[in-house]
């Protein structure tokens, strides 16, 4: 979805639109359509620049704000039957769309603006790739906030108990019930912690000040200066990554008490992975009989055996007719870099179902996704990451842009399968290949 929104749509206006548009449309639109389009395009970004109380930007994170209150007063009525428990779970849902995912999804597209213009600036030969890197390095986000608190619950300054009050809902596979949450995994606190290398403020010179000054101008942005648009790009990627932080905890408090509700019929968590949300529901409409509790075991054996059955499935991942069903074609993946460090190292594959890890330090670390319930290997001396999915303005990306670790996000299945075959790689990020040196 980032290579979508960096490489194929124009989604904002930036300082290099016109030669984009030439370079994928050309003749699409008519000049009367295209003007149409490119001015429509440009209001927008003017708006989402300006950082009045009423713009989308602040008025989605005031909605962030909100939620992380209702958080901290817990009004839900304790419950430990099937009918209370449903009721707190579609309580917690409601929230959590209309406070968490849709105002996230507001922050993160801001958060896509700001990178698209900071990439036109270096396309303008204007600011270099490593002053960005440095600029994004300068921010930090509530991952900052995760490691110093970890670093003290190994020093003994807190307790296990207060890391976990705030952070205890973060979970690898963010959706997934089986996956435990850090308050579920016993070597949480093994390892060495990892120490943020200190980073100053960062601040445009004369120089890069004054030539995007004058950039903006030409481009008619009469009441942007070259700061507003780092102070906004500061504020979209903090915004995004807490509001990520925020919602994640309704999510998990949502899939505890669907836990709780399996474990109240009887059912473990791998159980009711294989039920649906609307199965749950049923139970605030029509009496829970033992007649209803067969019901749901006959449709998880139902659906454990559908699932066996869609697993052995190879499919594309895009399927434009009948062909792509009995012939699934590699999809090329070309990774996003981070950074512009080259190491050789070995490697450790992790997934989201193992509760005790193994030693991280100094290694190169493999992930499918790009995850926040991931945030914990940032404390544990990483050399380098690399993860099958995920994108260029992804968690993962902005997280190990904050720490200087060298990346390779979304590097895609056939590339992710070779490595996670190996013992050792060399991650190159200048060079932006990935070698295998060791089988």
């Amino acid at each position: 979805h980032d290579k979508l929104e960096f490489d194929v749509v124009l989604t904002a206006y930036d300082f290099t639109f016109d030669e984009k548009f030439d370079q994928r449309y050309a003749d699409v639109l008519t000049r009367e359509e295209f003007l149409q389009y490119k001015g429509a395009l440009k209001e927008l970004t003017s708006n989402v620049l300006e950082n009045s109380e009423n713009s989308s930007l602040n008025l989605a994170l005031a909605k962030i704000d909100f939620l992380e209150k209702k958080q901290k007063k817990d009004n839900l009525t304790p419950a430990n039957d099937p009918f209370s428990l449903s009721d707190n779970i579609n309580t917690l849902l409601a929230e959590c769309i209309e406070y968490g995912t849709i105002p996230f999804s507001i922050i993160a597209r801001h958060g896509f603006i700001a990178e698209t213009l900071m990439r036109s600036i270096v396309s303008k030969g204007i600011i270099s790739n490593e002053r960005i890197s440095a600029f994004k390095k300068s921010v930090k986000t509530i991952a900052s906030d995760i490691s110093k608190d970890f670093e003290k619950v190994c020093s003994n300054k807190i307790s296990v108990d207060v890391f976990n009050e705030l952070y205890g809902h973060l979970r690898p596979s963010s959706y997934d019930i089986v996956s435990p949450n850090y308050m579920n995994r016993k070597d949480l606190f093994s390892g060495i912690t990892q120490k943020q290398s200190k980073t100053g403020r960062f601040v445009l010179n004369n120089k890069e000040r004054q030539n995007i000054n004058i950039m903006l101008l030409e481009h008619g942005f009469d009441s942007t200066s070259a700061d507003d648009i780092f102070i906004y790009a500061k504020k979209s990627i903090i915004g995004r990554e807490y509001a990520k932080f925020i919602f994640t905890k309704h999510l998990s408090n949502i899939i505890e008490f669907i836990a709780d509700w399996g474990k109240s019929i009887n059912l473990n968590r791998a159980d009711v992975s294989m039920l649906m949300l609307s199965d749950i529901n049923r139970v605030l409409l029509s009496p829970l009989t033992d007649e209803t509790k067969e019901y749901y075991r006959n449709k998880i054996k139902t659906s454990k055996l559908d699932f066996e059955l869609a697993s052995s499935f190879k499919l594309s991942y895009l399927i434009r007719s009948v062909k792509d069903i009995y012939i699934a074609p590699i999809q090329r993946s070309v990774a996003n870099y981070v950074g512009n460090k080259r190491i050789e190292k070995s490697i450790v594959i992790l997934n989201p179902y193992k509760s005790d890890e193994p030693v991280l330090e100094d290694k190169i670390v493999c992930i499918e996704g790009a995850d926040p319930g991931y945030d914990w290997i940032f404390t544990r001396n990483i050399a380098g990451l690399v993860t099958k999915y995920g994108g260029a303005n992804s968690h993962m990306a902005i997280r190990c842009a904050e720490y200087g670790i060298p990346a390779a996000i979304g590097c895609g299945e056939q590339p992710f399968d070779k490595i996670t075959k190996s013992k050792k790689i060399i991650l190159d990020c200048k060079a932006e290949k990935i070698e295998y040196i060791e089988y």
